[in-house]
């Protein structure tokens, strides 16, 4: 397992060198999107009003959206390459298990797409002058949000192993991402809280928002249901994968794309 990871972060990490603009482009544009969507709304609001705490909210939603964006549709986007090049087939008859192998790829690029992130997070700080909270505790959300994303990038996977269409899905989930991100669903009355813990990312995402915006100190109730939504849907995402490539197997139609 640890050979199939060192691996593959070799292979990702050498496509990144040789075709670096294809990462930094992505970058460069969502910087872009942002500074705009800033400089607009400063301008509108007028030059003497000061944004407080609500602008580090706002840019916190934006980095967690860019974070689950590329988990999301990463799995989906690699298995249409690979029907693409043909090496699908090779890769249902490695030694490794084709589910394992898709959730190695997800966290052997899961460092390079958190740099490149990272690269965007300074800019924007550096732009809107925004100091976010950054602590250990935070890890804990984050990993929620990191393992409930990844649940769902294997699910949409899952459906394109059998239905070999996913461009639609992946440019609406984009959106509905932004939306579970953002959404503080625990208001939404009684219900808010029952609903938020069921809702994938969005427990997770909204307890670190407030912790990276706000200085939250989480409790541990809190911090076990961010935790908890997330390993549901990864394992949820996994075992819909795997029941997938077995009905492709015995369907003998993992390469038609």
């Amino acid at each position: 397992m640890l050979s199939l990871f060192l691996v593959e972060s070799k292979r990702q990490w050498l496509t990144f060198r040789r075709y670096p603009v294809e990462s930094l482009a992505g970058v460069v544009i969502f910087t872009i999107i942002f500074i705009g969507l800033f400089a607009g709304s400063k301008y509108l609001a007028g030059s003497g009003v000061h944004f407080g705490n609500r602008l580090d909210l706002v840019v916190a939603g934006y980095i967690l959206w860019l974070v689950t964006t590329g988990l999301f549709a990463g799995p989906g986007a690699m298995l249409l390459e690979d029907a693409r090049l043909g090496i699908i087939e090779q890769l249902f008859v490695s030694p490794f298990n084709f589910s394992v192998f898709t959730i190695m790829r997800i966290f052997s690029g899961l460092i390079q797409h958190l740099l490149l992130v990272a690269v965007l997070v300074a800019i924007i700080s550096a732009v809107t002058g925004t100091r976010l909270d950054y602590r250990w505790i935070e890890i804990v959300p984050f990993a929620g949000v990191i393992l409930a994303t990844s649940g769902l990038g294997l699910a949409i996977a899952a459906y394109a192993l059998l239905i070999k269409q996913v461009g639609a899905i992946l440019n609406i989930g984009q959106f509905v991402l932004l939306s579970v991100v953002v959404t503080p669903i625990q208001s939404f009355g009684a219900v808010g809280p029952w609903l938020s813990a069921f809702t994938p990312i969005n427990p997770s995402a909204q307890l670190l928002q407030h912790q990276l915006a706000n200085g939250y100190n989480a409790g541990y109730g809190e911090l076990i249901v961010a935790l908890g939504n997330g390993l549901v849907y990864f394992l949820a995402g996994a075992y819909l994968l795997e029941l997938a490539s077995r009905r492709a197997r015995r369907l003998a139609s993992i390469g038609l794309f």
